[in-house]
Parts: C-alpha cells; structure tokens; sequence
C-alpha cells in the first residue's frame, strides 16, 4: 500500500515539475519576445534617424560617408540576428516584420549615398524625395513593428491560456 502511495505521489510531482517548467519557459519566451522585440525598434530608431541625418544635413561634422553606411548595414545585420532570434521563438510574424523593414533600409541606401554626395559637392538643388520617402517609410515601419510585437506578446497570453487552463 505504502508503494503505490509513493508510486502515486511520483507521478504528481513529475506532473507538477512539468507543468512549472512549462509555464517558466513560457514566460521566458514572452520576456525574450518583448526585449527582441524592443532591440528591433531601438535598431529601426537609429536606422531611420541615420537616414533622416543624411536627409537634413544634421550632424554631417566629423562624419564621412563610410561611417553612416558602417551604420546602416550594422542595424541589418542585428535585424538579421533579431529575426533569427524571432523565428525560433515562433513569432514569426515579428520575424517578418523586421525582414521588411531591413529590405527597405538596405533600398534606402542608395538614395542616401546620391543625396550625401550631392551635399559634399554643394550641388543644388538636390532631389531628396527619394530619400524622404524611405525615411517615412521606415518610421511607419517602426510604428507597424511595434504593433506586430503587441500582437504577438497578446497572442502568446492567450495561447498560454489556452492550454493551462
């Protein structure tokens, strides 16, 4: 008798761990989510006030056209590993997101590179439009994606929900 109440109680206790270790990984997943999620919009922010730099002929001192494209293609390659992150985390749709705000980023570059040079020669008038564009683009991108993370951390509660209870 003595046996089958221990044999019992083992599996309730494995149930229970289980059942821990899903909800702790669960949270886990949601606090990865949120903080991938905001070092995507950090990297957005910054691609996009690059651009808007490039756009205004705002804080031109000291820097040269290879430090602002250095700066553009670091903020696609943390979209790239930010996506990545994402992917595996299943939410795909934040993933996504980031993939076309970094195809519209790296679109932007050559605009960028035309205005910038034509600035450095004193050229005028320049046709920025291009680049104004993609600068808008971006912003609205950047509010998009942080809906798009809204909506996965929300489909995540609800999901958890779903299944414990």
């Amino acid at each position: 008798m003595t046996l089958v109440g221990i044999g019992i109680n083992n599996r309730t206790n494995r149930a229970a761990i289980s059942a821990a270790d899903e909800r702790e990984y669960r949270k886990w997943r949601r606090e990865m989510v949120l903080r991938q999620g905001s070092e995507a919009l950090e990297t957005v922010l910054l691609a996009s006030d690059t651009l808007s730099d490039v756009l205004t002929g705002y804080s031109y001192s000291g820097k040269t056209l290879d430090d602002f494209v250095d700066t553009i293609y670091e903020c696609e390659r943390k979209l790239d590993a930010i996506g990545a992150t994402l992917d595996m985390l299943d939410a795909h749709a934040v993933a996504k997101a980031c993939g076309e705000i970094k195809i519209q980023m790296m679109d932007a570059l050559d605009p960028a590179r035309e205005v910038w040079s034509l600035r450095e020669a004193r050229k005028m008038p320049i046709d920025d439009r291009p680049l104004e564009t993609y600068v808008g683009i971006l912003y609205r991108f950047r509010d998009q994606l942080s809906h798009v993370v809204n909506a996965e951390l929300h489909r995540q509660a609800q999901s958890d929900e779903r299944t414990t209870g």
